[in-house]
């Protein structure tokens, strides 16, 4: 080959900027480099692509002729445009205006909304000819250009495409349009295009978003009568577009334009008003409200209970209350208001009521105080334990469940203490449990409880013993532990119950002590499947977890046991945990629970233990377990062997 073919060649090709081989490096380039691409015949189209990309960023006027250029071509009209939208100088609205003007189809398409992205202006009377193209999609892509540029002639010329063909491209570009020209505060203009919108045959939704952009925007009398009429349409769009004009838009004539329409509407649409009414920032009238809650309507009344309770203050209050003495739902929504509104009025209200009530009333109102925290209403609530009444007797029991402190607790123990027979025994045992779980002291709420272990029958001791441990902490379960060791067998099987089921790991040396050391078999299994499943379901650190788990199949007599212990491995998984749990496959009685439980261990660990897992897997399957445990262990080791590849 000739030697000084061979250097030129070499160095025409070092100058091809072409040679970037991937995109950081074409994005790195200069505006030159990056034309030259675009210029090369022969460089690959993801190239153009990406200098089309980069340009978007870095490219002048010496841009805009090489990307006009690429307009035509099919694949890489999108880059181009791209490219010519970032460039600021009106070189690139001239070179789109012009293709603009011998491009058809998606080319064509995809120009126009370039000039609607630049929203240059002077293209207006091209777009205004594009309107009336034959072709659906470039008609309206020059429509949403149109509402793009969103200028006073931009708008006259979607008017007079709305006039003619009320489609929802030509009526989308109209409200475009319509919010670019309020944003500039030609609000006039604005509001004469919503209003062509709002008055053709467009979709039904297009017409009921310019009658929201007319309130916006119109004087408020005029946005008064607008929302009348959609208040008044029996059109469910145009009633939701004035609910939600409600509660954006801003005004006293708008809040009195809806309350004069509330009478004249149907109650489920009164109801509906009400509650946009009461989002507004503006408030709604207290009298209007406090009349609604008296509706006859069930719907309005629960509305104005809704509206009342964000109200808050002493006349909403008031009126809430005797809603909420009455009867059916919205007697119930009004108390469950009651019981969240926050502030003092409310407090002083409920206190006031409860003196002298009886009847229904006082049940509601010792309800609605120790949902409250009213500590004011202690004493009318211990008063009320000797209404003749049982539903007023049941009412005071919670409400004191709710309200009184370690210091009141005696109390509520001498009645969950009596005859377990009795009427109120089963309320009175509910609010002291209530009560006993609320006391911060849970040592001296303990001693309080476990002072009356000693006289109790079996039975009240068992109930005891349950509430102790709810409430849990060192000095209960000292108590509890105490309990298992009695000599009635009643107590000691409350208390062993007990145990098993604690919520903190501190109980596992107490479950532990009884497995080991307990003379009755039944207690000892108990006992160590409540250590078990304190090892298998609660917070433990990885190294005490296994530690249990070795202490469990040492005390273990029962397979069942041994087996549940091995689920104890699955959750700290390590080589070492899976090694141990396969060197029960021995163990014909144990096999499947080791399999399963080194089955659970092996996708958690990384594929660094490869070599394990894969040692592991292969022991499963000479044990013979079934096809089921088979597929698992053969999944497990090919991924494990293909790891080591």
């Amino acid at each position: 080959m000739n030697k000084a073919f061979v250097v030129v060649v070499a160095l025409l090709v070092a100058a091809v900027p072409a040679l970037a081989q991937n995109s950081q490096e074409i994005l790195s380039l200069d505006e030159p480099a990056l034309i030259q691409i675009l210029q090369d015949a022969n460089a690959p189209t993801f190239h153009k692509a990406k200098a089309c990309q980069r340009l978007a960023v870095v490219g002048t006027a010496a841009s805009v002729e090489p990307l006009a250029a690429l307009l035509s071509d099919e694949t890489l009209n999108l880059y181009a445009r791209f490219g010519l939208e970032g460039i600021p100088d009106p070189a690139a609205d001239a070179a789109l205006r012009e293709a603009a003007g011998k491009l058809s189809g998606r080319q064509l398409v995809g120009v126009l909304n370039s000039l609607g992205q630049r929203r240059d202006r002077q293209a207006t009377a091209l777009l205004r000819a594009k309107l009336k193209d034959q072709d659906a999609e470039v008609a309206s892509a020059a429509a949403a250009a149109l509402g793009a540029i969103g200028t006073a002639d931009a708008a006259e010329a979607l008017r007079e495409a709305l006039a003619a063909a009320p489609t929802a491209a030509v009526a989308m570009a109209c409200l475009a349009c319509a919010e670019k020209l309020a944003e500039a505060g030609e609000r006039g203009p604005a509001i004469q295009l919503y209003r062509a919108v709002r008055q053709s045959q467009a979709p039904e939704h297009l017409r009921a978003d310019a009658a929201r952009g007319v309130l916006r925007l119109a004087p408020p009398e005029r946005a008064r009568r607008v929302l009348v009429r959609l208040l008044q349409s029996e059109r469910e769009l145009e009633f939701n577009t004035a609910l939600a004009s409600l509660r954006e838009l801003r005004g006293e004539e708008i809040t009195a334009a809806a309350v004069g329409e509330l009478d004249r509407l149907p109650p489920p649409r009164r109801a509906l008003v009400l509650l946009a009414l009461g989002d507004r920032p503006e408030g709604l009238p207290l009298p209007v409200v406090l009349g609604a809650a008296q509706s006859e309507y069930p719907a309005v009344r629960e509305a104005a209970v809704r509206v009342l309770a964000r109200i808050g203050d002493a006349s909403a209050v008031s009126v809430l209350l005797d809603t909420a003495l009455g009867e059916g739902p919205v007697a119930l929504l009004a108390r469950e208001r009651l019981k969240s509104i926050s502030g003092e009025a409310v407090d002083a209200a409920v206190l006031e009521r409860l003196q002298g009530a009886e009847g229904p009333a006082m049940v509601v109102l010792l309800e609605l105080a120790g949902a409250r925290g009213l500590a004011a209403a202690t004493p009318v609530a211990r008063q009320a334990l000797s209404a003749p009444q049982p539903e007023i007797r049941r009412a005071a029991l919670a409400a004191l469940g709710q309200l009184v402190g370690l210091d009141e607790l005696e109390l509520l123990l001498e009645l969950a203490l009596a005859d377990p027979s009795a009427p109120e025994t089963q309320a009175a045992r509910e609010a002291l449990r209530t009560a006993a779980l609320r006391v911060e002291d849970r040592d001296a709420c303990t001693a309080c409880l476990a002072a009356k272990l000693q006289a109790a029958a079996a039975e009240t001791q068992a109930y005891l013993l349950d509430l102790i441990g709810q409430v849990g902490g060192s000095a209960a379960l000292s108590v509890v532990a105490q309990a298992a060791a009695s000599p009635d067998a009643a107590v000691k099987d409350a208390a062993t119950r007990v145990l098993g089921e604690w919520a903190t790991p501190d109980v596992a040396p107490e479950l532990l002590n009884i497995a080991k050391n307990d003379t009755e078999g039944r207690y000892r299994v108990r006992a160590l499947r409540g250590y078990l499943r304190v090892a298998r379901q609660l917070q433990l650190p990885p190294d005490k977890r296994l530690e249990m788990f070795h202490t469990a199949m040492q005390v273990a007599e029962r397979d069942e046991e041994r087996q549940l212990a091995l689920d104890v491995l699955a959750r700290i998984p390590s080589p070492e945990t899976l090694a141990l749990a396969v060197s029960y496959l021995k163990q014909p009685a144990l096999k499947q629970a080791a399999a399963q439980a080194a089955l659970r261990i092996a996708p958690k660990l990384p594929k660094s233990d490869a070599a394990a897992i894969a040692q592991a897997m292969r022991e499963i399957l000479a044990a013979d377990l079934g096809d089921e445990l088979a597929a698992q262990a053969r999944q497990y080791l090919q991924q494990a062997e293909g790891a080591n590849r």
